[in-house]
């Protein structure tokens, strides 16, 4: 299963196992992250059903509680310029064929 992970002093997020072993050369096959790790996993959480004609997810910033980073999900209605967007760009993939 594949991760995101956040350094935990800089905030830069996604972070990806290849980064983190970067910074920690001496994990080996089995990725385990230190103890003292300044990278932490982030859970995503499960993601909501939407009406993807009028509805996008967004992404929110991760957030620790109780020391377990995770990240929300929400539902966000397109705009008016995003729908019509979406509009234009359907037609000309209709006409294409």
């Amino acid at each position: 299963m594949n991760y995101f992970y956040i350094n935990t002093q800089t905030f830069e997020y996604p972070l990806y196992e290849g980064d983190v072993r970067l910074e920690y050369t001496n994990i080996g096959d089995v990725f385990e992250l230190p103890s003292d790790c300044i990278f932490k996993r982030v859970d995503i959480m499960p993601l909501p059903e939407i009406d993807d004609s009028t509805q996008i997810l967004v992404f929110n910033t991760p957030v620790c509680t109780d020391g377990v980073w995770t990240q929300e999900v929400t539902i966000r209605d397109l705009t008016t310029e995003e729908l019509q967007i979406r509009t234009e760009m359907l037609a000309q993939r209709t006409q294409q064929g």
